[in-house]
């Protein structure tokens, strides 16, 4: 069974919502998961994929139902199910490191445009 879930809120494209689910997934013993952020000319939302078993599926989504509170400040969740692939959760670790590493590299390098770093420091 696949369900994607798609959320949407002001503050959704914290990498943290995307462990936070990942998380739970692991738990339910889902070995195919996937996230990114959708932007659209409306709004931000966080896509979730995952795929497993009927009883793995349903305790995500009941999870996600029960666990996403006020303080997440969100505008919805529409749940949908899903026919496309969806990777290995190792796919999407690989992705979450390239994301984080790219992140990295452009805040250091507008922080040595800004010379909040010296050019002595060898990393």
């Amino acid at each position: 069974m696949k369900l994607q879930a798609v959320i949407g809120g002001d503050k959704i494209d914290n990498m943290e919502f995307r462990f936070f689910f990942l998380y739970k997934v692991v738990e339910l013993g889902c070995e195919r998961f996937f996230s990114f952020i959708r932007n659209s000319e409306v709004s931000r939302c966080l896509v979730v994929r995952v795929e497993g078993d009927d009883d793995q599926v349903t305790g995500f989504k009941n999870f996600v139902e029960d666990q996403v509170h006020e303080g997440m400040q969100l505008s919805g969740i529409i749940f949908e199910e899903y026919a496309g692939h969806v990777p290995a959760i190792e796919a999407f670790l690989a992705f979450c490191t390239v994301e984080l590493l790219d992140k990295w590299d452009r805040e250091y390098k507008l922080a040595e445009k800004m010379n909040y770093i010296s050019n002595d420091i060898i990393i």
